[in-house]
Order: C-alpha cells, then structure tokens, then sequence
C-alpha cells in the first residue's frame, strides 16, 4: 500500500471544518447508530510487537494520558480515528505534562458520498457513514485513561507531521490499576518501575 499523502495537515484537529484539511473530516457527534450504513475491514496488516521491552525501545514517546476528545478522517482510502490526548505523565521523550496531541489510530468512519467518490462508484449518501475496523487493533473512546507507547510513524501508514501514531497497535496501550502503580495490556501486568526499567 502506498504511503498516504498527508504532508502539512495540522496534527491537533481544533475544528471539524472540513474546508481547513485536505482530507475529510467528520464530527464524532453527527454519527450515531443510525446513520452507520455497514460495516468494512480494512485488509491491511498492523506491525505488532509482542515484546513490551522492544516496544520501548522502539517508542519515541511513552506517556499517560487521558482521551478527551474524538474526531473521524478519511483519507486516501483509509479511516483513521483521531484522538485528542491530554498528556498527564511523560516516562520518555519530549512530551510533557499538560500537552495535548492527536494519536492517529487506524480505523474509524467514512461518509458514504466520499467513500464512493474516492473509489468510483457512483451516487451515495450524505450524512450516512460507512464503519472501518482493522481487526486487532484498539480502538479509543473519550474519557480512556491510558499509558500510550508512540511515535511519529509507522511502518503501516502515514502519520500527520507533529501527531503520533501507536507503535505496535495494540501492545502499544495499557489500562492503569487504580493506584497508577501498575499497567495492563496485551494480556500482560508489569509494574510502573519494570516499565521504567525497559526504558532506553
């Protein structure tokens, strides 16, 4: 698949003005069970890395935070699902506390009319929506407070300049425990200092 062209599309969605992106941008709040039309999968594999110690390693960022908002894009073809995150803690790289970033995950919703437009198909309607999920891969919802390993790109597709993307979908995001003393994820719990520890 080819790499998609989102060079210069602003990494924290403000507006769900369309006009703004070159891509297509949908308001979370104007799709609703009945404007979903069906479903599809995306047939694309997401490079997954078992191994949390390499994970790390190869995470440019690896913080908590918090989803507090959601937007749809469709772009290329592809559905992607923009989280807003508030960053509350940074174990590496450059973000810090009180940071807001867009984590693009793939999978997400695209309006009938653009779906069809961009694959030759003729008619469609507006305001009615297509599903997309990528079996395996995670998928956010607001008010989901998370430990994300992330970077800038990825070996399966574009990345936005200044907005990040999982590292190894889903062993990428860990649940806290009520303490915040431990996380879990991918089927596995690992204590805040053994993350520490696989941290370069």
């Amino acid at each position: 698949m080819a790499a998609l062209e989102l060079a210069g599309v602003e990494a924290v969605v403000v507006s769900h003005d369309k006009s703004m992106f070159p891509q297509f941008i949908y308001n979370a709040n104007a799709i609703n069970s009945s404007s979903v039309i069906g479903e599809k999968e995306h047939e694309m594999s997401i490079h997954n890395i078992a191994d949390i110690k390499e994970t790390a390693e190869k995470s440019q960022n690896i913080v908590r935070g918090k989803i507090t908002g959601l937007c749809y894009t469709f772009s290329d073809g592809i559905a992607y699902t923009v989280a807003e995150v508030h960053v509350s803690d940074s174990l590496k790289g450059s973000l810090m506390p009180e940071d807001i970033i867009s984590l693009y995950y793939v999978g997400g919703f695209a309006e009938v009319q653009d779906y069809n437009e961009f694959y030759g198909i003729s008619g469609g309607e507006q305001n009615k929506y297509y599903k997309f999920t990528v079996p395996g891969y995670p998928a956010p919802e607001i008010g989901q407070d998370r430990l994300f390993f992330l970077s800038a790109s990825s070996e399966d597709f574009a990345v936005p300049e200044g907005g990040f993307c999982l590292t190894s979908g889903q062993s990428s995001v860990f649940s806290p425990s009520d303490d915040g003393e431990s996380f879990t994820g991918n089927g596995e719990t690992y204590s805040l200092d053994e993350i520490k520890k696989f941290i370069k």
